[in-house]
């Protein structure tokens, strides 16, 4: 309802605010009851507009929150349903349908009734896995360390005729050598074979009377004590080393191996 003034209100009001000079209808300097009941009217219509704003921005703002809130549940909805795998109470990944261990296959190797199988790159099973070996090859001298002899598993004794002889080794000893002429260093080396000891001093080499048979059937020539060899023959140790340029903290020289002075304890 509009306020209609009166003119017995009191005196006009003198316009000292460029603002208030809007509501100043007659120009004349002063605001009547009639232009102050309009400024009035205006204010309250101001406040009503401002109370409406507030809220509808409080609306969008719960409206927002509500909208972000679904949006979250839907999210984590989804990757719940979508989620084949789960963690168990004990700490293992099970799966969500069957509840069973997840079991991670590998892709470049597959056991095939106890066999385990390579695959090709198209994922196809081919042929059995083949293990490298381990071993180093070295020229085996009574000069060498325990440290590399302890790691000697085959003994190969070749001669220039190509006979061949291949021992697995039981067992190795370092022993002084007795004194009668016929040792040249002051260390043998005791390889103990299932056909035998054999003896090594320095490069040379010595078996003992039962492996005779077994050396001549190869092929080599022996003296007629039957303990040694004739000619020219290379005896090589197969080491389980899984670095050949080293054997324990000593570098090996130009010869495959690091010497140790031997101890003369004669």
């Amino acid at each position: 309802m509009r306020v209609q003034p009166s003119p017995s209100v009191g005196p006009d009001l003198t316009i000292d605010n460029p603002v208030l000079g809007e509501y100043d209808k007659n120009h004349d300097g002063k605001l009547d009851a009639k232009e102050v009941a309009s400024m009035a009217d205006d204010l309250r219509h101001e406040r009503n507009n401002n109370k409406l704003l507030k809220r509808i921005v409080i609306t969008f703002i719960v409206f927002a929150m509500l909208l972000v809130g679904a949006m979250t549940g839907l999210v984590w909805a989804i990757t719940l349903h979508l989620k084949e795998t789960e963690v168990s109470s004990s700490g293992m990944f099970i799966s969500r349908e069957t509840g069973l261990p997840v079991l991670v296959s590998s892709a470049d190797t597959a056991v095939v009734d106890g066999v385990m199988m390579a695959r090709s790159s198209a994922g196809a099973i081919q042929t059995p896995v083949q293990v490298a070996t381990s071993t180093v090859p070295a020229k085996l001298s009574s000069m060498m360390p325990m440290e590399a002899l302890k790691e000697l598993k085959t003994l190969q004794i070749t001669s220039n005729t190509g006979a061949q002889i291949s021992l697995v080794v039981q067992a190795v000893a370092k022993i002084p050598a007795p004194f009668d002429g016929q040792y040249t260093s002051c260390e043998v080396l005791k390889i103990v074979t299932f056909v035998g000891t054999i003896s090594v001093y320095g490069e040379q080499l010595l078996f003992e009377p039962s492996a005779h048979s077994l050396f001549v059937e190869a092929g080599f020539a022996v003296d007629n004590s039957g303990r040694r060899l004739l000619g020219m023959y290379d005896v090589i140790g197969f080491f389980n080393l899984s670095h050949p340029e080293y054997c324990g903290d000593h570098q090996l020289h130009s010869g495959g191996w690091p010497q140790t002075p031997p101890s003369n304890k004669l």
